[in-house]
C-alpha cells in the first residue's frame, strides 16, 4: 500500500494486491459474458416469435371473400292464416338453424364447384362459410377464394343450388335476398389487438429466455463453454 503526498490512500499496485484482486476481475468478466450471451438468446427468441406471427398474418391475409344472402320463408302458396302460424314458428329460430346446418353440408359447395367447372386446385383453395344473422330468418353464404371473381361466382352458385333444393323442412322455402356480385373483399390482416398481443408475447418470451440462459450459465459454474481455462490462468505479475 502506498500513500500520496496529500495523505489520501492510493491504489495498491504490489504483486500480492494484484493477485488478490484477480478473482474479482475474473468473476466480473464471467458475469459480463453470461449477460451478453443471455441477451443474445432473448433477442433470438423474440425474433422467432415475431417471425411466427408474421407468417401467420401472411397466410391469414390471403384470398378474397364474397357474400350472398338468402332468407327462409313459409311456402308462398299457404293461405294467410296458416302462413301467420308458420311465421310465428320461424321466429323462434329453430327452423332457420336447421336450414343453415343443411347448407353447411359439403354437397352444396361441391355441386356449385361442378356447375362452375372448377379445377381440383380451385376446389381445394375455395371455402364456404354459412352463418345465421342473429334474430332473423336471413342466412349469409360467404365464399373465400384466391380471386375475387371466383369467390363471388362460388357464393352465387351455392345460393342457386340451395334455393333449388327440395329437401328443406316443410313447408318452408329458401329465397335469394342479395347476390355476391361486387362484394368481394380481402379479409383484414390483423387488428391492433393482435399486434399488441404479439409484441407482448415476444417481450415476455425474450425476458424468460434471457433469464433462463443467464441462470443456467451461472448454475453451470459461471463459465460458459470454452472460457473456463482462461479464467483459471495465473494472474499477471
Amino acid at each position: 500500500m502506498t500513500t500520496g503526498t496529500d495523505g489520501a490512500r492510493a491504489t495498491d499496485t504490489t504483486p500480492a494486491a494484484r493477485e488478490r484482486s484477480w478473482p474479482s476481475r475474473a468473476r466480473a468478466r464471467s458475469r459480463d459474458r453470461r449477460l451478453r450471451r443471455s441477451v443474445a438468446w432473448g433477442a433470438l427468441v423474440a425474433m422467432l416469435v415475431l417471425l411466427a406471427g408474421g407468417a401467420f398474418l401472411a397466410t391469414r391475409g390471403d384470398g378474397w371473400t364474397a357474400e350472398a344472402t338468402v332468407m327462409v320463408v313459409p311456402d308462398q302458396g299457404l293461405d294467410a292464416a296458416a302462413g301467420a302460424g308458420y311465421y310465428e314458428t320461424l321466429s323462434r329460430g329453430h327452423v332457420v338453424a336447421t336450414v343453415a346446418e343443411m347448407l353447411r353440408l359439403g354437397r352444396f359447395r361441391d355441386e356449385a364447384a361442378g356447375d362452375l367447372g372448377l379445377t381440383p386446385g380451385q376446389r381445394d383453395s375455395t371455402t364456404v362459410d354459412v352463418q345465421v344473422v342473429p334474430n332473423t330468418a336471413i342466412i349469409t353464404i360467404a365464399a373465400t377464394a384466391p380471386e375475387a371473381g371466383l369467390a363471388e361466382r362460388t357464393a352465387d352458385a351455392v345460393v342457386a343450388r340451395a334455393t333449388a333444393y327440395e329437401g328443406l323442412p316443410d313447408p318452408y322455402d329458401l329465397i335469394p335476398v342479395s347476390g355476391a356480385a361486387d362484394t368481394a373483399r380481402r379479409p383484414p390482416v390483423a387488428g391492433w389487438q393482435f399486434v399488441a398481443v404479439l409484441l407482448l408475447i415476444a417481450v415476455v418470451a425474450a425476458v424468460a429466455a434471457q433469464q433462463a440462459a443467464y441462470h443456467l450459465a451461472a448454475a453451470a459454474g459461471g463459465r460458459p463453454a470454452g472460457d473456463g481455462d482462461r479464467d483459471r490462468r495465473e494472474p499477471p505479475r
